[in-house]
């Protein structure tokens, strides 16, 4: 076993001689300098575990010889030897053990051995809080990279956390990836902490087809990979140095990253210094914490992808429909016009007549589920135009209920009208109004047994009185007071629980009557969606052989409620034609948003033509609807604002101003 070296630092002869009689020289090597010079390069080059000091020592300044020692020989421990306690300050803040008066080869020997203990249970608990700490740097990164996984579904995305954290916890200096793109092509993925020789890329290729091969030998592998196939990405921190096939022979660790039946890829990792246990469990841990997102990226991935073939066939069907529809339009119109020709022009015989009057009514049916076709493909494409204007709905109730009667006198209903709110102002495309009553009608005209009455109402009712166990959903986004129109008839009902399906596309309620009636199933799919356009919304009550309670809801015109279905529309249009197009909204005191407007080209009147102001308490929010707009003008926009607010502080006074926007059709706040 080595022997302590311990260093004297004394000019004292007989002091020399006698610590050298007090010394154990079977656990001690003693060593003595008599100058402070001497003593320094002692230090530096023998590098003693303890040093005692002579305080009576000539020719060196104590004050000094702390800061001198500690810099040539760091974590020595310093024993004093004085014959009283008139020791300088500096060295009784630095020194371990002082020794007064008198000393026994015991007590010098207890304070050497006490202080090596010390010294000793002072390095093992500085190792272990090194150990500590990195364990638990090691924890946070852990954490942070688990917390990262599950906050993306990005395949690529979720590698590069993967090696970001394996970098961070293990520090390699060199590490793989073989992963598959989104066309399940092979992409070596390298991250080395030097350059790589032309020679190592083209080797890290054939090391890589050779661990994939290997880990499917017995079984046939999900992807066919060669070198000639790999796409070779390389990610280097520093130039100062290259790495070449000598890589090989660091300490690595090497993995495939699956989830059960799921292969996503491989890794392995090189480091110069040995991985320890610690390391392989960390190691296998991050690449266990990113199997399950890979997975989910996978699935998500395939959802995608079926997503946007899915969209591509209807996109198709929409434009088949339409194509089919206006092609169908032409003859029929043609057919239409001959035989309202032959019955005006024409004398036919009376046995004739049922089959014109068969054909009039076939021309009709047809004309009604084309125009249903087109309208469907028109919404759903965002194409349906719009009209909207403040306006009332009295007159297009009593215009159905005239036009609606004749069809029912074949039936003996009766239509009668209960107008309670009169003159009720709406935001209304009063054309799209009447198509939706006139469909609404025209039901309960098929589905009402001869000699009943259908009565067509219209009330105001605040959204809160709006109550609907099954179409809860609908009425609960609504907010404000809403027109309310109610087509009530008495006819055959619709059973409970096929209430929540009678307006989706090509849905009719299987019964006799239905058969009898026909129909494409839109109308009141289309009647839904026109009414969502409007803001507004459209539900039902129902009770078999009682008769059926239909109802519609448009918002009563107030300045929001106007801005907020015109937005909608500008939106939809901005979408389809790919305009840009923005929403900024500004929220601040009551009296700056009023200096603001007021201020000269601050908000000109085309932006305040497309913008409403709703007042809540002391604050006033602007939202502004601003065509041929992009990011970049939302941006300035703020900046005028700011600017004007900076330039003018007497006017404005230190205040919050609130401002977002949205950009169409790319999102951005």
């Amino acid at each position: 076993m080595a022997k302590t070296k311990i260093l004297l630092l004394s000019d004292n002869n007989d002091k020399i001689k006698n610590v050298d009689e007090l010394i154990n020289k079977n656990a001690y090597e003693l060593y003595f300098e008599k100058d402070e010079e001497d003593c320094l390069k002692f230090l530096k080059d023998m590098a003693p575990e303890v040093i005692i000091i002579d305080i009576d020592i000539s020719n060196t300044d104590l004050r000094f010889l702390p800061k001198k020692i500690t810099s040539a020989r760091d974590g020595i421990i310093a024993i004093v030897l004085s014959k009283d306690d008139n020791i300088p300050q500096e060295i009784l803040r630095w020194a371990d053990a002082f020794l007064v008066g008198d000393v026994s080869s015991k007590m010098l020997t207890a304070t050497i051995n006490s202080n090596l203990r010390n010294k000793l249970s002072y390095n093992l608990l500085a190792e272990t809080n090194k150990n500590n700490t990195k364990s638990l740097y090691t924890l946070k990164v852990l954490y942070n990279i688990s917390s990262e996984f599950a906050a993306t579904l990005e395949k690529d995305k979720l590698i590069e956390l993967m090696m970001e954290g394996i970098n961070r916890s293990l520090d390699f200096d060199l590490c793989y990836v073989l992963s598959f793109n989104n066309d399940n092509k092979p992409v070596l993925i390298v991250h080395s902490k030097y350059t790589l020789s032309d020679e190592l890329c083209a080797s890290l290729k054939d090391h890589a087809c050779i661990n994939y091969n290997n880990l499917f030998k017995n079984k046939k592998a999900p992807y066919e990979i060669n070198v000639e196939n790999i796409i070779f990405e390389k990610h280097i921190k520093s130039d100062i140095d290259c790495h070449t096939f000598s890589i090989y022979r660091y300490d690595n660790m090497f993995s495939q990253i699956s989830s059960g039946e799921n292969f996503f890829g491989l890794v392995e990792i090189y480091k110069e210094n040995g991985f320890t246990s610690t390391d392989v469990e960390i190691f296998r841990t991050i690449i266990q914490q990113v199997s399950m997102p890979l997975k989910n990226a996978f699935l998500y991935q395939e959802i995608n992808e079926t997503n946007k073939k899915l969209k591509k066939l209807e996109k198709i069907k929409s434009e088949f429909i339409s194509i089919v529809s206006h092609e169908l339009r032409t003859p029929l119109t043609v057919i239409k016009g001959m035989v309202d020709n032959i019955k005006r022009f024409f004398t036919l015989p009376e046995k004739m007549h049922p089959a014109i009057d068969t054909i009039s009514r076939n021309i009709k049916r047809l004309s009604g589920i084309i125009n249903d076709l087109l309208d469907i493909s028109k919404i759903e494409a965002g194409k349906m135009d719009y009209k909207f204007a403040v306006t009332t709905i009295d007159d297009t109730i009593k215009a159905v209920q005239s036009t609606l009667q004749g069809l029912a006198n074949d039936k003996n209903i009766k239509i009668i009208t209960d107008i309670q709110d009169v003159g009720v102002k709406v935001f209304a495309d009063i054309d799209r109004v009447d198509q939706i009553l006139v469909n609404l009608v025209n039901n309960a005209i098929k589905f009402t047994p001869n000699d009943r009455t259908i009565t067509i109402s219209a009330y105001v009712k605040d959204a809160s009185e709006l109550h609907n166990e099954i179409f809860e959903d609908v009425l609960d986004v609504l907010s404000g007071k809403y027109l309310v129109v109610c087509v009530h008839d008495e006819g055959v009902g619709i059973a409970k629980e096929n209430l929540k399906h009678v307006f989706d596309r090509f849905e009719q309620i299987e019964n006799s009557l239905t058969r009898e009636a026909g129909g494409t199933g839109l109308g009141l799919s289309i009647a839904r969606q026109l009414l969502e356009a409007h803001n507004g919304a459209i539900w039902c009550d129902s009770e078999l052989e009682k008769g059926s309670d239909f109802y519609f809801a448009l918002p009563v015109s107030t300045d929001k409620s106007n801005f907020l279905i015109a937005n909608k529309q500008r939106i939809n249009q901005a979408k389809v034609h790919n305009d840009k197009f923005a929403t900024i909204v500004v929220s601040a005191e009551n009296e700056i948003i009023e200096n603001l407007l007021n201020e000269e080209n601050l908000i000109h009147k085309k932006y305040l033509n497309n913008s409403y102001k709703e007042t809540d308490g002391s604050t006033t929010t602007l939202t502004m609807a601003i065509l041929d707009a992009d990011r970049n003008f939302a941006k300035l926009f703020k900046q005028k604002i700011d600017d004007t607010m900076v330039n003018n502080k007497t006017r404005y006074p230190k205040c919050d101003i609130m401002y977002s926007y949205t950009i169409y059709p790319e999102v951005g706040n």
